[in-house]
């Protein structure tokens, strides 16, 4: 698993941009823990430092429509991740 080493600002997973990386600090989905790294490209969003492929398609719009309850802090450029 990816570790973050420094924190940004806190947001609805849907609120992230395309390309947009961060660390989840709230999940009501059992297989995205807290401290999980992400990114988000398009409408899926991608586990960083995991297997090949694995990510969630459906997990923006589930969110807009309030389905799904997943914060997450955006991580500035130049943030050090140690995978």
């Amino acid at each position: 698993m990816a570790k973050v080493v420094t924190n940004s600002n806190l947001v609805l997973i849907h609120a992230m941009k395309d390309g947009d990386v961060a660390e989840i600090v709230q999940s009501d989905i059992g297989t995205l823990k807290v401290g999980t790294i992400i990114q988000r490209f398009e409408d899926r969003i991608i586990l960083i430092g995991e297997r090949s492929g694995l990510s969630y398609p459906r997990l923006i719009k589930s969110s807009q429509a309030n389905e799904s309850h997943i914060c997450v802090t955006i991580l500035p450029k130049g943030t050090l991740i140690q995978l």
